[in-house]
């Protein structure tokens, strides 16, 4: 894409020093954190930078991370717009606009059927709603005191770290497809090791009962994988977040709130995004409303591209969570 002032073109390894920059910029100075999206992310995206004449660098930047829906057997390609950024001497140009614009054009020509974002604060979704993104995906944290919730329901379960990312991503390949955008192999790879680096794990818990009142606390109980993925939440430093989770039931929340004490001792909180409907039958049954805080959230922003899909065939967008958000 050209006009008279700018253009912007497919990024290659060799714009390694634009990545950096706009990174270091807008986002972190941390390099190991900007070393590993360059090299377990960056190769498998589409990475668009804008240019004007003259410069070697970019001065703005995005990714687009490949991602897909599936939806009665059908399986629809899309993209999760990450890592916008524009170095801050050249913002208010329009620079992000016209790279959005161009994203979509691209996963329109390669036959995408959607694009997500999942904009960093919440004063961006106006401008992303103007930008194309025609639909916003809200969910429920709630967020409960770890000692109040066990000290109802305390027993034993097999809690497994996850080290292999292509078992990751086969769980919630299988727990979460009819629920979810889920991420690509690669990307899930590359999720994984940004959320290590934030000292933060993914587990597997076996769901096994070991306690005579079950019934009278878990009233849905279900076979299905159950796995979290958590970090400490660097905006409380007494709050476990849990970015992604297979949960359905207050079993699985007792579940993975115990394994979370054992793996977190010093915390005392634990935040968890979930669908609405997930979270209007857990609130009743939590019995914490004395400690339980809860807010409604927004979880990504969705647009059909309609030119590569016929109407009736497009996916129910709007009931789609984006899985395993890197923010």
């Amino acid at each position: 894409m050209h006009n008279n002032s700018f253009y912007i073109r497919e990024l290659t390894q060799n714009d390694n020093l634009s990545v950096y920059n706009v990174w270091r910029d807008c986002f972190t100075d941390d390099t190991s954190y900007i070393e590993t999206f360059f090299k377990e992310c960056f190769p498998f995206c589409i990475n668009l930078g804008l240019f004007i004449e003259g410069e070697e660098n970019a001065l703005s930047i995005l990714s687009l991370l490949p991602c897909y829906i599936k939806e009665k057997g059908v399986k629809f390609s899309g993209a999760y717009m990450y890592g916008v950024g524009t170095l801050s001497s050249h913002r208010g140009k329009g620079y992000s606009y016209a790279l959005t614009k161009e994203a979509f054009r691209i996963c329109s020509t390669r036959g995408y059927a959607f694009m997500t974002v999942k904009p960093a604060e919440d004063s961006l979704y106006q401008l992303y709603s103007k930008q194309g993104f025609e639909t916003e995906i809200k969910s429920t944290t709630i967020t409960y005191k770890i000692n109040e919730l066990i000290s109802q329901n305390n027993y034993l379960n097999k809690a497994t770290p996850i080290i292999e990312a292509d078992y990751l991503f086969k769980l919630k390949s299988t727990s979460q497809h009819k629920s979810h955008i889920l991420l690509s192999k690669e990307i899930t790879r590359y999720a994984q090791l940004e959320l290590s680096q934030r000292k933060g794990v993914c587990v597997e818990i076996e769901r096994e009962v070991e306690n005579n009142e079950s019934e009278k606390y878990f009233p849905y109980y279900t076979d299905e994988h159950l796995f979290f993925c958590a970090y400490p939440y660097e905006e409380k430093d007494d709050t476990i977040k849990v970015i992604d989770h297979s949960i359905r039931n207050l079993n699985d929340i007792v579940l993975c709130t115990n394994a979370i004490r054992n793996i977190f001792p010093k915390f005392k909180f634990i935040a968890i995004e979930l669908t609405n409907t997930t979270a209007n039958n857990l609130i009743d049954l939590l019995k914490i409303e004395r400690t339980i805080k809860i807010e409604t959230s927004k979880n990504c922003m969705i647009s059909s591209i309609k030119d590569n899909i016929a109407t009736s065939k497009l996916p129910n967008i709007e009931k789609k969570f984006l899985s395993l958000s890197i923010e």
